[in-house]
């Protein structure tokens, strides 16, 4: 149970960290496409 726990926090951390580098950029342009690029993987979408 704890190690499910770990792992599903990792899991976040890494997305919340993925999601303030893609807030990051300067252009809205870019940051629009990080953006949905990063939703498309993180739904499983190909």
């Amino acid at each position: 149970m704890i190690g499910f726990l770990i792992a599903y926090l990792l899991t976040r951390v890494q997305q919340a960290e993925e999601f303030m580098l893609i807030r990051s950029y300067r252009r809205v342009e870019e940051m629009l496409l990080k953006l949905l690029t990063w939703l498309s993987k993180s739904l499983g979408v190909k």
